[in-house]
């Protein structure tokens, strides 16, 4: 699952390749007005999410991978700073352990925007 960039009007699912029966799934799209690349030029059309399967794939399979890999990621960040936050409070660290939730929350907060739910 990705970021790619693109045109306006995509097909939300296409076969991509006919031969491997390879199926892509497209949601989310964001227009690229205003934004630019790593080289600092300035982008066009939009981005969007894609995923690929090997079949072609109904609105609840992509949705699952989606939940997946959210559920990936918040275990794989949250799980060390849930362990920070647990710590500071047993040992009576208050401000710390307010930051560590602090920084465990924003995370969240970026998963969610990482992986956008079709």
């Amino acid at each position: 699952m990705k970021r790619v960039q693109g045109t306006e009007g995509f097909a939300p699912i296409e076969c991509i390749n006919p031969q491997t029966n390879k199926w892509a799934a497209r949601w989310a799209e964001e227009s690229n007005e205003g934004k630019t690349d790593e080289d600092g030029k300035p982008l066009s059309g939009v981005s969007y999410m894609e995923e690929t399967f090997d079949h072609e794939p109904t609105w609840n399979e992509v949705s699952e991978r989606v939940t997946e890999a959210r559920k990936e990621q918040y275990q794989l960040r949250s799980d060390g700073l849930y362990i920070s936050v647990q710590k500071y409070r047993a040992r009576d660290q208050a401000e710390k352990a307010d930051n560590a939730e602090a920084e465990w929350l924003e995370e969240l907060q970026a998963i969610e925007l990482e992986y956008p739910k079709p």
